[in-house]
C-alpha cells in the first residue's frame, strides 16, 4: 500500500507540474491552428513491488514542433517526479504522429475503453488537450487516481475528468 501512495504521489507530482507548465504558455500560442493536429505520445512505466505500472501520456498538438516541445516539456516533468517521488520511472518511447491506434484515438471523444484515463481540456491557448492511460494498476487503484483528478481541476482552466473503464 506504501508504494501505492508513492505512485500516486509521483503521478501527482507530474500532473500539478504539466499545468504548472500549461499555464506559463498561456499567452504565447493562441493564434495555434490544432485543425491537423500531431499527437505527442509519452510511454513511460515504474516498478513498484514487483509490478510493473505503465503510462500513456496523449497530447493533441498543433504541429511537429508543438509537438516535440511537448515531448521535451513531458520528459522534463517525469524526469522531476522521478527525482521528487524517488520511484524509478522511466521513459519507455515518445513519438509525434498525425493520428493514433482506434483504442487510443478513442480517449480524445472522452468514451469508456477497457481501463480508466484522465482527460484534460483545452481551456487556453497554452493549455493542450491531455489523456492519461494506466495499465498495471488494480479498479481500486484507478478509483484513488479518479479521487485524485478531482483536486488538478482546479490547476488547469480546462475540465479535468475520469473517464472510468468499462467494468
Amino acid at each position: 500500500m506504501k508504494q501505492l501512495v508513492m505512485v500516486l504521489i509521483a503521478i501527482a507530482v507530474a500532473a500539478k507540474l504539466w499545468f504548472w507548465f500549461q499555464e506559463k504558455r498561456s499567452g504565447e500560442d493562441a493564434s495555434l491552428d490544432f485543425a491537423n493536429p500531431v499527437y505527442a505520445q509519452v510511454r513511460g512505466s515504474v516498478e513498484v513491488g514487483g509490478r510493473r505500472i505503465q503510462e500513456v501520456d496523449l497530447i493533441k498538438t498543433a504541429n511537429q514542433q508543438d509537438c516535440e516541445h511537448a515531448i521535451e516539456r513531458v520528459e522534463a516533468l517525469l524526469e522531476r517526479a522521478r527525482k521528487e517521488s524517488n520511484l524509478p520511472i522511466k521513459v519507455d518511447s515518445k513519438s509525434c504522429d498525425s493520428s493514433l491506434p482506434p483504442h487510443l484515438a478513442r480517449t480524445f471523444d472522452n468514451v469508456p475503453t477497457e481501463t480508466t484515463y484522465l482527460s484534460v481540456a483545452r481551456g487556453a491557448p497554452g493549455e493542450r488537450e491531455l489523456r492519461i492511460v494506466y495499465w498495471g494498476v488494480t479498479a481500486r487503484e484507478s478509483d484513488a487516481v479518479c479521487e485524485f483528478a478531482a483536486s488538478l481541476s482546479k490547476d488547469n482552466k480546462g475540465a479535468v475528468t475520469c473517464i472510468r473503464a468499462n467494468r
